[in-house]
């Protein structure tokens, strides 16, 4: 039941407390942040720190958010670790780049010059605050700025991730952790041993290279003897966006903030033109929550919500995504009632995935960039045209997939679609051909070779007769 504004303050809220004026509460608190991604933490921990009380409610019975799927990685200019490192960067280097990139579109709401120059003032001091906090961070050696050849852009790129994390130090918070997807598939006889190969994003990137590079063959023994070491002495690592909202969650209780799981809010309580607090659940029943200094929604997207991507990115299907369950967009559609303004809805950072048999109800699926990325690998729309540089960021891969299906939809060109696109695998030496073919689709899909027959048969993997192109495939 939706909640309906009433006369004169009042209101039905679920069918609970009618004529009951709103400003009766439950419990208050200085400060209440709606979702616990890694803005949730961070604020949690800014607030514990001057002093204030603060609640973090998160609607799942995990805490992390998407931040605790992904990479974890942040691009923080003229972060600390530059400096260390002997990297020149600057405020004004910083500005230059990110200007300079804006400049090649319309300003929009949200990305305002003020909003700029904010971010690079606060953001490399939210990473001394974060370190101050305990919180072990570091910065990817070698992860270019997307566009570093603009002026202001770093090739070394200017990204902070958190060091690897021992996930058994949360005790019991460890269960409720949102698990991460950063991993190295394991290899099945590491597998029977329940051996994992835990990994930095830093060193993710390089595996890739394992059977070019003697170095990275040595990585992999790394890997392996780590993952050895951790079974027994009890440790269990984690990297990437796990290492980060594990090491915030750490600190977060360590500092006393109170993080409440299956806790979800419903209504932001407005009284007087200004949000007093939100309606949340408790024991089963309603609770209102109130908030002196004010309420933070950091409650995610609507990747889950096929009904609001219908509105807005008409095309797609809730079964691409890789976000939470949790990510539903509930919390938008509130502050919307409330007259918040709204833009870019239809953007999104983006990563193309592949839905082979067997993966299509999977949480992880696979990404397309793994096997793009890798030579003599295009990606095509329905019609056989290339349509983007398969190199560009994750950003700048799904960008054109959209744009490019928005414009089918549009004028009714059906089947010319891009949302569901080809990979072209072009394998120049025939001799290795089949044995290339199925590497670099083993490598995007699983640590398993893929299965040919079944593939073939569903159209998944279609290999062209003898009378067309010699030693092509092409994979959905």
């Amino acid at each position: 039941m939706m909640n309906q504004q009433m006369p004169s303050g009042q209101r039905t809220v679920a069918g609970f407390t009618k004529g009951k004026s709103m400003t009766s509460f439950d419990e208050t608190f200085d400060f209440v942040v709606v979702g616990s991604g890694g803005g949730s933490m961070c604020a949690g921990l800014l607030m514990k720190t001057a002093g204030k009380s603060i609640v973090i409610l998160e609607k799942t019975n995990l805490v992390g958010g998407t931040t605790s799927r992904s990479g974890g990685v942040m691009w923080i200019p003229n972060n600390p670790f530059l400096k260390r490192d002997g990297i020149d960067d600057s405020f004004d280097k910083a500005s230059t780049y990110l200007e300079t990139l804006v400049s090649k579109q319309a300003e929009v709401a949200g990305s305002t010059l003020e909003r700029r120059r904010k971010y690079l003032t606060e953001a490399p001091r939210m990473v001394e605050f974060l370190m101050n906090q305990g919180i072990k961070l570091t910065r990817v050696s070698e992860w270019p700025d997307y566009y570093d050849d603009l002026p202001g852009g770093i090739a070394a790129g200017r990204t902070v991730i958190a060091e690897l994390f021992n996930v058994n130090e949360l005790g019991a918070w460890k269960q409720k952790l949102q698990p991460t997807f950063i991993q190295v598939p394991v290899p099945p006889v590491l597998a029977r041993m329940k051996i994992s190969l835990p990994a930095s994003v830093e060193e993710l990137l390089e595996l890739p290279g394992i059977n070019r590079s003697w170095y990275v063959k040595l990585l992999a023994v790394k890997l392996a003897l780590r993952g050895i070491a951790a079974k027994l002495t009890g440790k269990q690592w984690v990297g990437g966006g796990g290492a980060l909202q594990g090491r915030m969650l750490q600190a977060a209780v360590r500092t006393g903030v109170e993080i409440r799981t299956e806790s979800p809010v419903s209504e932001l309580i407005v009284e007087g033109g200004a949000v007093k607090g939100v309606l949340t659940t408790k024991d089963g029943g309603p609770w209102r929550v109130a908030a002196r200094l004010g309420v933070l929604v950091n409650a995610g997207g609507f990747a889950r919500n096929q009904r609001m991507r219908d509105q807005y990115i008409p095309g797609t299907s809730v079964k691409w995504t890789m976000s939470i369950a949790g990510d539903t967009g509930e919390m938008i559609e509130e502050m919307m009632r409330h007259g918040a303004a709204i833009a870019q809805m239809e953007e999104r950072v983006g990563n193309q995935v592949t839905l082979p048999p067997g993966a299509e109800e999977s949480e992880g699926k696979p990404g397309v960039q793994p096997m793009t990325a890798s030579p003599h690998c295009i990606l095509i729309d329905q019609s056989g045209v290339r349509y983007m540089n398969e190199g560009g960021s994750t950003c700048c891969t799904a960008r054109p997939c959209w744009r490019e299906t928005k414009w089918c939809l549009r004028c009714q060109a059906g089947p010319y679609s891009t949302a569901s696109s080809w990979t072209s695998i072009c394998c120049p030496v025939r001799s290795h051909g089949v044995r290339r073919r199925r590497a670099g689709l083993t490598r995007a899909t699983s640590s398993r070779p893929i299965p040919l027959k079944r593939w073939r048969s569903s159209s998944t993997l279609i290999q062209p007769h003898s009378n067309q192109l010699s030693n092509d495939s092409m994979a959905s």
